[in-house]
């Protein structure tokens, strides 16, 4: 039993077959009176009819043994899983938002356009930071700032479709990939102006009610456009949004010459 507990399997059949092996030709000796080292034992009658047992308990040993070492080895492999997924999460999510962290929207992001090439899908690309928020900083602390990301972060997931995806870059930076949407649809401007009106929502700090907003600034994908063009049309829009608050902008050549 202590074979399979301590060094496996294939130890412990090994082990439970060596000591097989040795006890059972013993006891059938011992029945048969071909070796009988056991007439010194005083109630020798006795002692066969315990020794008849051997192979059933050896038997039940090893399958106890066996049934005992699955169970072990299978809470060590969930709980060694546990500890993988946490750790991936970890490494992927944003600690205080829980939202995807910038490494992990990157790849999401490079999947997002694969998937958009092979399916023939619309994609658009969203970036924005809170307008107001470094007043919030200043006047309550960062706690409240905190407390801010953290509701915005809360309010994003819970409106947003469950094939898109919300990331916090940092700070009070966000990224929204949305999938199967054009220009041309009234879904992007609906779900924009969501986003907006969802930001915009006051938050109670302390008993005190604080607002922050956001401007969008909003890129479409085209076929053969890289991930990091993308990331920079997407940016050179928020800028522009930015000019007029609390709203959104697409990129156009246009939008930033101007």
């Amino acid at each position: 039993m202590f074979s399979f507990v301590l060094m496996g399997v294939r130890a412990g059949i090994i082990s439970a077959a060596l000591v097989l092996s040795i006890v059972v030709p013993a006891c059938l000796m011992e029945i048969y009176e071909v070796y009988t080292p056991l007439q010194l034992i005083p109630d020798r009658q006795a002692f066969l009819a315990i020794a008849l047992f051997v192979p059933i308990i050896g038997t039940s040993m090893v399958v106890f043994s066996l049934i005992f070492y699955e169970t072990l080895t299978h809470r060590l492999q969930a709980a060694l899983q546990k500890e993988r997924n946490k750790f991936h999460w970890d490494a992927t999510h944003d600690a205080l938002t829980g939202l995807p962290n910038r490494p992990e929207f990157y790849h999401r992001l490079q999947l997002a356009i694969r998937n958009a090439e092979v399916n023939e899908q619309e994609l658009a690309l969203v970036f924005f930071d809170l307008d107001g928020f470094k007043p919030v900083n200043d006047t309550l602390g960062h706690h409240a700032g905190d407390i801010v990301l953290q509701a915005v972060s809360d309010r994003l997931q819970a409106i947003m479709r469950g094939v898109d995806t919300v990331a916090r870059l940092g700070g009070d930076e966000f990224a929204i990939i949305l999938q199967g949407v054009s220009v041309e649809s009234v879904v992007l401007d609906s779900i924009l102006q969501k986003i907006l009106k969802t930001v915009a929502e006051p938050i109670t700090i302390d008993g005190r009610s604080v607002a922050v907003g956001a401007s969008l600034g909003v890129t479409l994908y085209r076929t053969g456009c890289s991930l990091d063009n993308l990331c920079k049309q997407a940016d050179a829009a928020m800028y522009a949004a930015k000019k007029t608050k609390n709203t959104w902008k697409l990129y156009s050549e246009e939008l930033v010459d101007h």
